[in-house]
């Protein structure tokens, strides 16, 4: 409902759907880059932290929640049930921890370096 469509601060009611179109797919441009800082920052911080990473750390998916134009959002893969080895650790509550303040020390490395918070 554009009625109640609110893009980067700025309401959309009233605007043509060309317009419209044009500014929610700018405003997603700007949350995709700031998407993919995020998600390098959680690779690095994560290497920095001895967290085991894939050789291809980077992937793309379309879900929904990774596409939103206010949003900077990544989709963090700690494990895989299919591997043994990985299926083990995530039972491990030391390994479940450091897992956690790994992703807590990226999101504030991420804040820090102010890429998210020229949208506030």
């Amino acid at each position: 409902n554009r009625a109640d469509t609110v893009v980067s601060g700025l309401r959309l009611a009233g605007t043509s759907d060309g317009v419209a179109s044009t500014l929610v797919a700018m405003a997603q441009r700007g949350t995709v880059n700031d998407s993919r800082r995020l998600a390098e920052t959680i690779v690095q911080t994560f290497a920095k932290n001895g967290v085991r990473l894939l050789p291809r750390t980077h992937r793309q998916a379309g879900f929904a929640v990774l596409t939103s134009p206010e949003i900077p959002a990544a989709l963090v893969e700690l494990g895989y049930l299919s591997n043994r080895q990985d299926e083990k650790l995530l039972t491990v509550r030391q390994h479940q921890m450091a897992l956690a303040r790994a992703l807590r020390a990226s999101v504030d490395a991420f804040f820090a370096a102010g890429v998210a918070t020229r949208k506030a």
